[in-house]
């Protein structure tokens, strides 16, 4: 199966000003067209070994299965990405919950999930939990990925005003994560690809400081520094009290 081709990756991660550990985890694969990030919860440094774990299966399981499938086959080529994408979160619930079982200390962790796969002409997008996916094109700012939020899909559908919820008092929930019991369904999308196209990949500690606005302006004005951005990115929500760990990772189709 082909891959798109990356012009540049890059991410930073940062456990911020609050928060002596950093449970978020970033990994990408420029050969394989894959980039990710998971975010981890639970004590005991529970959730810095859900994220790992996370992030390991998937890199492992994708470049297992596309070695062992060894060239396009007959067929619809995004319905095979769909299908191997639900199976890379699958098998990685399965060993964040095999990990959990592992110790007392342990029971309960899980992760966040958000993760972009290229191929020569289409992104598939999925994600479990509150990170996100955005893409840049053409200077605009788009987001991919939805939250599984009680409260987030009220102000999606404009039953509830962003400002009104904060003073309400309202919180989100974490929603799913890798690591419940039974079977996870990622949110999955799939969208065409185009060339320049700018894949921005976050965990919720930029998204809780930082807006959609400052994001898209930090973008553009970074150009063609991917580096450079993260950091300004990731600074930004520092700057703004760093209350949780901060992860962002950029890829840029050729």
């Amino acid at each position: 199966m082909n891959h798109a081709r990356l012009k540049d990756i890059a991410g930073v991660t940062d456990a911020g000003r609050r928060r002596a550990a950093n449970d978020d985890r970033m990994a990408w694969d420029a050969q394989l067209g894959l980039a990710l990030i998971a975010d981890g919860v639970g004590g005991h440094n529970a959730g810095e070994i859900a994220s790992l774990a996370a992030a390991r299966s998937i890199r492992a399981d994708l470049r297992m299965a596309l070695c062992a499938a060894g060239g396009e086959r007959a067929g619809n080529r995004q319905e095979r990405r769909a299908a191997l994408v639900h199976e890379l979160v699958r098998r990685a619930n399965s060993r964040v919950r095999e990990a959990a079982g592992r110790s007392l200390a342990l029971a309960g962790m899980g992760t966040t999930l958000a993760l972009a796969l290229l191929d020569e002409d289409f992104a598939t997008i999925a994600s479990v939990g509150d990170s996100r996916v955005y893409r840049m094109r053409e200077g605009e700012l788009e987001r991919l990925t939805h939250d599984p939020f009680a409260l987030a899909g009220m102000i999606e559908r404009g039953c509830v005003r962003a400002g009104e919820a904060r003073r309400s008092g309202l919180k989100n929930a974490r929603g799913r994560v890798l690591g419940m019991p039974g079977r996870i369904e990622p949110d999955l999308t799939q969208h065409p690809l185009a060339p320049d196209d700018l894949f921005l990949l976050c965990s919720d500690g930029l998204i809780s400081a930082v807006t959609e606005e400052e994001i898209g302006s930090i973008l553009r004005e970074a150009g063609t520094n991917l580096r450079h951005a993260a950091e300004r990115a990731v600074a930004l929500a520092n700057g703004r009290g760093g209350r949780d760990n901060v992860s962002v990772v950029l890829a840029r189709v050729a």
